[in-house]
């Protein structure tokens, strides 16, 4: 119960919301690393813009907007998550990482998480440079470690 309560309040907060929302684990519900890797995440966030790419269910998004430390929070993705609990007040997109419609430098911190694996060999490199655009002060990327490669 430890990893379940230890974090910011908005973490505690955001995964008591999932767990009760999603309490079949096969529906989506995160592993023990997938919150450590959310509650890392959300000590990195620098400034008060932020921008997740492929926010999936949301659960970073829940967490930076439960955080109040961010007052301009957007997500993009390139298809709507079935499960998406999207919080209110965040711009949500859906758009391809190959072109962002943002300006150069326009989020203090930009997260694109378990994201870049699922881009096929031509739109890593673009997706990259679009991702160098928009981040102004901190760019946070992760990739899986127990998945096959390529996941596509």
């Amino acid at each position: 119960m430890q990893a379940r309560t230890s974090g910011s309040p908005a973490y505690v907060k955001t995964r008591a919301l999932y767990e009760s929302t999603y309490p079949d684990a096969k529906l989506g519900v995160y592993t023990e690393e997938d919150w450590a890797r959310l509650r890392t995440a959300e000590g990195l966030a620098l400034g008060s813009s932020a921008l997740d790419i492929g926010p999936g269910n949301g659960a970073l998004l829940q967490i930076l907007a439960r955080s109040g430390k961010h007052t301009r929070i957007h997500g993009v993705d390139i298809h709507r998550h079935s499960q998406l609990l999207l919080p209110e007040g965040v711009d949500y997109h859906l758009q391809s990482i190959t072109d962002l419609e943002f300006a150069d430098r326009d989020f203090d911190t930009v997260f694109c998480m378990e994201v870049l694996e699922h881009l096929e060999s031509p739109d890593l490199e673009p997706g990259l440079a679009q991702l160098r655009r928009v981040a102004k002060r901190r760019l946070v990327m992760t990739v899986p470690y127990h998945e096959p490669h390529p996941l596509w």
